[in-house]
C-alpha cells in the first residue's frame, strides 16, 4: 500500500524543477521500494518523442500516474511495480 499523499504535497512536487522532481522520484522509490506506471488490458503504456525515442513512464506514487490517465490513457489504471 502506498504512502498517503496529501494534495498540497502533490501540487508542490508537480511544480518542482525537472532535476528536483527526479531527485524526489529516486528518493521515494528507494524509500518505498516500489514505483508505478499505467496499465490497461493490452499492458503497460509507452510513448515516443518527436525523434521516435521510446519510453515507459514511471511515478513514485499512484496518484501521479492516475493524474495522467487521460486522453489515450483514459482506460488505464496505476499498476504497482515492486523493486
Amino acid at each position: 500500500m502506498p504512502y498517503r499523499l496529501h494534495q498540497k504535497h502533490f501540487e508542490n512536487v508537480i511544480n518542482l524543477a525537472e532535476k528536483d522532481r527526479y531527485q524526489h522520484f529516486i528518493a521515494r522509490i528507494s524509500d518505498w521500494e516500489e514505483l508505478w506506471s499505467l496499465k490497461n488490458e493490452q499492458g503497460f503504456v509507452s510513448f515516443s518523442d518527436s525523434e521516435e525515442h521510446k519510453g515507459i513512464p514511471f511515478w513514485p506514487h499512484p496518484d501521479y500516474a492516475n493524474a495522467l490517465a487521460t486522453d489515450e490513457w483514459n482506460d488505464c489504471s496505476p499498476e504497482r511495480i515492486s523493486l
